[in-house]
């Protein structure tokens, strides 16, 4: 216990009886070194102190999420002339499928994440942003079409209505090949081809007794979400 000086114990009564200058608390502080050379920091109930610890542990969570994500989808490649690095998407094909994939913003939740599919449509909403809606390239098979959400990306896996060993009357496999996503897309987000390239003719085709969750080559298996 410390000991108190005459001189101490005098201020401290000048202090409590003053009307003015430090007070009785901040004069016993600077005896202390507490006033200078900072003040003491600030104090928190301990429920303030659940909601702060409960805060940080989101954050840390949200930031492996997103440098999950982010590794996750600088490993998507797409081979030369059978998709496009659209920026906001990815998307790639074979002779069966079209896959797109789409970073999830960094405050959207997976369930505010929604993808509508019809034979000719797509409309793909990540809470308030739509970063896809137009009528697709070609049709589809909608029930056979899938899409869901793991490691911050949005997987969208389209079962082409025409494709190989499903030619539409007076078509061949060259017809198959999706040159964009969406019809009247931008140029970035199309191919620039003539004609589909000969490795196209040696991609994957699924098989028809296959479920809906594909994979596309090069891709890590992940969970299907619920729709």
């Amino acid at each position: 216990m410390a000991v108190l000086k005459d001189d101490e114990v005098d201020r401290i009564e000048r202090a409590s009886k003053a009307t003015t200058g430090p007070n009785r608390q901040e004069v016993i502080d600077s005896m202390y070194n507490r006033l200078n050379p900072k003040p003491r920091g600030p104090t928190y109930s301990a429920e303030e102190m659940i909601a702060m610890r409960k805060k940080d542990e989101q954050e840390e969570q949200q930031a492996r999420l997103v440098c999950s994500r982010d590794r996750a989808w600088n490993e998507i490649r797409i081979p030369a002339d059978m998709g496009v690095d659209c920026g906001h998407y990815k998307w790639y094909q074979n002779q069966s499928i079209v896959e797109l994939t789409f970073p999830v913003p960094e405050l959207v939740q997976p369930k505010e994440v929604h993808v509508s599919l019809k034979a000719g449509s797509i409309e793909v909403c990540m809470g308030p942003r739509t970063p896809l809606r137009g009528l697709l390239y070609a049709s589809i098979k909608v029930e056979e079409s899938t899409w869901y959400v793991q490691d911050g990306l949005l997987t969208v896996q389209l079962l082409k209505r025409n494709r190989r060993g499903h030619y539409a009357n007076g078509t061949s496999n060259a017809d198959t090949f999706w040159m964009s996503v969406v019809k009247n897309a931008p140029e970035k987000e199309r191919l620039q081809l003539e004609y589909p390239p000969s490795a196209y003719y040696h991609a994957p085709i699924e098989p028809e007794a296959e479920p809906a969750h594909r994979m596309l080559p090069g891709k890590k298996s992940r969970a299907r979400a619920k729709q």
